[in-house]
């Protein structure tokens, strides 16, 4: 069995300040710097041990009387021989690895050494440590053997004080991990260590101020006071040195950086959590953001985002992945987005009449999607998709309408929830005029028309599977509609200003009969749209005298011109910038380091990720190749743990950068590790809370989707009041 032990340093020597680890820094309790780091350590359950490694001399007899007081093992070596009084401490305590920390720094950041405990006896690291906090508050974990090898073959500075010397200048010799470091504690400008008198009295101003969380002061609180008192600050900046102990070159030559779990206060979402389901049902306004969906460790809510990041309501920080279900597809707050709307909103948000942007935008509308003559705008996804559908019965006379059953959402209204298991509420004659086909199969699609011969009014369809794959079945699916006198709808709501320029039907060459549009084309603000031929859309006109007028998706909030003024900024800043083109390279980077991750962790066929070059989406399976709840649910814990907003699906916007692949990749990387653990040793060992349940089932108790209907599990399912 594998130990780690804390190895401390300990000399009292000291050119600019004398006695270091032994100044007081708690002059109420006269506690020192090197008592405080002993009761800090020992509120870590990952360190089995704590030994003093001391310096001869007389001068340092105190260190041995400090050890003895807290029951402590001590070990007397060579001064400057700093690595072999670490490989002396190891050989005394039995412990197959070290902890590393300088004893002239009290406030280590001690948050993911577990995770880091775990990753470097899995991963099998000689050395895995933090870089990048506040100087003096990283550590190091080493292996007894990679000690023993560098004081072996080093020369005499290698030894010194700077123990991964030899280890930074041999890396073809050692395998290393750098873990990251939350982006709000990368403060290379601040400075954690006692070297002057100046670093003494900042250190003593932190402790004084954050006494009340001793003896584990966390470092967000202490970056957070040194931020609000730039005097102190101002003491100790002749003696920053802002440098990483890590440069980029010796991170990247080993493996990737391996993400530690990031998050882990959740006060405020829990107890938003306790409270939301008491004001609204589900406890969200759209049954995918709900609790149900994510695992019991995730955010509740939000408080702002930027860019690809967001904050949840504690503060913590993650990447974004999902995007707010690919309606952000610019980056959150995007400035010239803001800008339209703020300018519109300056002018007035809504009218007795229409606003002057609603043909402005309507002619750029109509000119940007091939084959539109006409559009219509709207507040929601469902309104369009409803209207469409609307028009192609009045148009064609008929009441059938034809939906993929293998998708995944077309409306809230009662034509496509009544087609799915979450039913209650509505007719059965109603659900009666739904058909489902599955749309990798065109000749199912032909079999409805054959058996309901001149009753089907339209068929609406995602123009791309979740899967990727030909665009053949599409055309095929296409030309039956209007073979059989059907309407063809093409549901841009999720492939518009993504899978092509305006979407995935132009990118394929292909003319729908009508397309609705939404999520990405409002960067986040509520605007959809209905485009299609004049002659379909006009019956929702008022200059047509021959039919009957169909009510078109007239809402009040339908024109409000602000959003209207968002959606233009959008798609004036795809026709001007390479968005499409920074999308694409984004989800490559992120699809080739996911797939590295699921090879090097031998999950191939268990974690299936499925890259369109728009789009990431992943499966997790059993070990049997079943579909696993669990074990997604296991995945989504650990990437949000680790500060990356992840359900399963990523979706680009223009904001995500190079430095947000990596952290989603290493994230990515982190947990693959454990979900390989998880096969081995079963999900429920590490999976916190229950899995996650779809949202169209019959019941609150439902699990799965039910097997066969009518369902055996109903019994099972349905909890009785």
């Amino acid at each position: 069995m594998r130990t780690l032990v804390a190895a401390l340093a300990c000399r009292a020597g000291g050119s600019r300040l004398y006695g270091k680890p032994l100044q007081l820094l708690d002059l109420t309790r006269k506690l020192s710097v090197i008592e405080y780091m002993i009761e800090s350590l020992k509120t870590e359950p990952s360190i089995a041990e704590i030994v003093l490694g001391v310096s001869q001399g007389t001068e340092n007899e105190p260190f041995h009387e400090v050890a003895s007081r807290y029951g402590l093992r001590s070990i007397r070596g060579d001064e400057i021989d700093v690595l072999g009084r670490l490989i002396q401490c190891g050989e005394a305590s039995g412990a197959s690895d070290i902890f590393r920390v300088t004893t002239e720094s009290p406030f280590t950041y001690l948050d993911p050494l577990a995770d880091a405990w775990r990753f470097h006896r899995d991963n099998g690291n000689d050395l895995t440590a933090i870089d990048g906090a506040p100087e003096g508050s990283s550590f190091e974990i080493y292996t007894m053997e990679a000690l023993r090898r560098s004081h072996e073959r080093g020369e005499s500075r290698h030894r010194s004080e700077c123990c991964s010397l030899y280890v930074r200048e041999h890396l073809e010799e050692f395998r290393i991990q750098v873990l990251e470091v939350p982006s709000e504690l990368q403060r290379l400008d601040l400075r954690l260590t006692i070297d002057y008198p100046e670093d003494l009295v900042v250190c003593r101003r932190v402790y004084a101020h954050l006494r009340s969380q001793a003896p584990r002061i966390p470092l967000a609180g202490i970056v957070e006071f040194l931020d609000a008192r730039p005097d102190l600050t101002a003491l100790v900046e002749p003696y920053v040195v802002p440098q990483r102990l890590y440069p980029v070159t010796y991170r990247m030559s080993r493996p990737e950086p391996v993400a530690t779990r990031s998050i882990r206060v959740l006060r405020a979402s829990d107890d938003y959590r306790a409270q939301s389901h008491r004001f609204i049902p589900g406890g969200a306004h759209t049954y995918s953001k709900g609790d149900d969906q994510f695992p019991a460790s995730a955010p509740a809510a939000m408080a702002r985002g930027r860019g690809a990041r967001v904050w949840d309501i504690d503060g913590n920080e993650y990447v974004d992945c999902a995007m707010a279900l690919g309606s952000v597809s610019l980056g959150h707050a995007y400035g010239p987005v803001l800008d339209a709307v703020r300018e519109q909103l300056r002018l007035g948000a809504n009218f007795q009449r229409p606003a002057a942007i609603e043909l402005e935008f309507a002619r750029e509308f109509v000119s940007a999607v091939p084959g539109a003559e006409r559009v219509k705008f709207a507040k929601n996804g469902s309104s369009v998709t409803t209207a469409a559908v609307k028009l192609a019965r009045a148009f064609t006379g008929r009441e059938l309408v034809a939906f993929p059953g293998n998708h995944a959402f077309y409306s809230y209204d009662d034509w496509f929830i009544g087609s799915t298991l979450c039913h209650a509420g509505i007719p059965d004659a109603h659900r009666a005029l739904s058909l489902t086909y599955d749309s990798t199969r065109p000749d199912t699609l032909e079999r409805l028309f054959r058996d309901h011969s001149d009753r089907i009014a339209c068929v609406i369809t995602e123009p791309e599977e979740l899967i990727p794959a030909s665009s053949d079945a599409l055309r095929e699916v296409a030309s039956l509609a209007r073979r059989y006198g059907a309407v063809f709808v093409a549901d841009e709501m999720v492939t518009g200003y993504r899978a092509g320029w305006p979407g995935a039907c132009a990118a394929m060459g292909i003319l729908p009969d009508l397309a609705t549009w939404g999520k990405a084309i409002g960067n986040g603000f509520s605007f959809c749209a209905l485009t299609g031929r004049a002659d379909i859309m006009d019956l929702g006109g008022i200059k047509q005298t021959a039919a009957p007028r169909v009510f078109l998706a007239s809402t009040t909030h339908g024109g409000e011109a602000h959003a209207i003024a968002a959606a233009q900024a959008v798609m004036r800043t795809y026709q001007t910038h390479d968005v499409l083109g920074h999308h694409r390279r984004t989800v490559a980077a992120v699809a080739a380091g996911m797939q590295a991750s699921v090879a090097a962790h031998g999950l191939k066929d268990l974690v299936e990720v499925h890259a369109a070059p728009w789009r990431v989406v992943t499966v997790c399976r059993d070990a049997g190749g079943r579909p696993s709840s669990g074990l997604r649910t296991l995945l989504l814990q650990e990437m949000i743990g680790r500060g990356v907003l992840f359900q399963g699906v990523f979706l680009p916007c223009f904001a995500h950068t190079d430095a947000d692949v990596v952290r989603i990749t290493a994230a990515f990387e982190a947990s693959c590790t454990v979900y390989r653990q998880a096969l081995d040793h079963g999900v429920e060992r590490f999976l916190i809370g229950a899995p996650t349940r779809p949202v169209f089932r019959k019941y609150n108790g439902c699990e799965q989707v039910c097997p066969a209907r009518p369902c055996p599990l109903e019994a099972t399912c349905r909890k009785d009041a």
